[in-house]
């Protein structure tokens, strides 16, 4: 790095001949550019690791529930474009429209299904519901490490 301070009248060119002039002393600025390889780089990746873990694992969740023979019910994946997130919910599979339904709504429709098959989809909601959990707190993990990045490289600029 170099230094952070010059004085023009003091310091001179390699050949010692002339003053250099002010606009030559780069303040705070380090001559190696930013390698990407710091510790908030490495937790940023860890991070999206996480979150793209947690995205797969809704997939996953949403393609058993599509497999079930003779569904009624099954999770769909949801994107919010404007925040990245990824959520599954519940969908009525004999509808035209493809609802969404609220667990209450489902709950009045386990009285047609075999009692098996309503623990399973109980089993299920709260696999989602923990799944969907995960994601936000991984979402949340990603944006704070991206954050802290943003803060060293600010910090490192400013007092270099």
């Amino acid at each position: 790095m170099k230094q952070a301070w010059c004085e023009p009248a003091a310091v001179t060119d390699v050949d010692q001949s002339r003053p250099l002039r002010d606009d030559t002393c780069e303040h705070g600025v380090h001559t190696k550019a930013f390698t990407g390889k710091g510790t908030g780089s490495r937790r940023v990746r860890q991070a999206q690791d996480h979150v793209d873990k947690a995205h797969q694992r809704l997939r996953d969740l949403s393609a058993i529930t599509r497999n079930v023979e003779g569904r009624l019910f099954y999770l769909a994946v949801h994107l919010r474009r404007a925040t990245g997130q990824l959520s599954v919910r519940w969908r009525h599979a004999g509808s035209a429209k493809n609802t969404h339904l609220t667990w209450d709504e489902m709950e009045g429709l386990f009285q047609r299904l075999p009692l098996a098959l309503a623990d399973w989809y109980r089993t299920a909601d709260r696999m989602a519901r923990t799944l969907n959990q995960e994601e936000q707190a991984a979402r949340a993990e990603l944006r704070h490490a991206m954050e802290a990045m943003d803060q060293e490289r600010t910090l490192s600029t400013h007092t270099a």
